[in-house]
């Protein structure tokens, strides 16, 4: 067997292996929704049945403290901590994939994890030096300007 060959071959292995991990967390995302599903209305359940226990008699949970005095201890607003807001200014960098975007982009779409996106068509005044007019993107559903190769838009969304 020639080196280029072994080189496909391997390539390939390796497609299979990403596509094995791509499908594995697709199936895992699918059974934590179906878990959220299951305590969401088990919750309702309990709702509406009143969150009687099983035993009938109420135990204090916690320390006893009453839920007016939690309610007064709570810090105000402003001190909450929010969420952390990335600076956009920062560009991920991603290690490119063993296979072409197209071909990552197809099977994708394929299994079902990936959807193309809609683009705005860009005005004369503002496309940028890199347009180019023939080329078109499979993520961007065909909009002219660039290829998947050179698009942003993926690691993006």
């Amino acid at each position: 067997m020639d080196p280029p060959n072994a080189d496909i071959l391997e390539l390939t292995e390796m497609m299979r292996e990403l596509f094995k991990v791509v499908q594995g967390l697709a199936l895992g995302q699918k059974a934590i929704a179906e878990r959220v599903e299951k305590i969401e209305k088990w919750m309702i359940t309990e709702r509406v049945q009143g969150n009687a226990p099983s035993s009938g008699v109420k135990k204090p949970f916690g320390n006893g403290q009453r839920k007016n005095e939690v309610r007064q201890q709570r810090q105000p607003p402003q001190q909450r901590a929010g969420y952390q807001v990335r600076g956009k200014g920062i560009d991920r960098q991603f290690d490119k994939p063993p296979v072409t975007y197209a071909v990552l982009f197809k099977k994708l779409m394929d299994l079902g994890l990936v959807q193309p996106r809609t683009m705005v068509p860009i005005r004369l005044d503002q496309r940028p030096p890199n347009y180019d007019e023939n080329a078109q993107c499979e993520f961007h559903s065909g909009t002219p300007g660039h290829n998947i190769e050179g698009c942003d838009g993926g690691c993006n969304c």
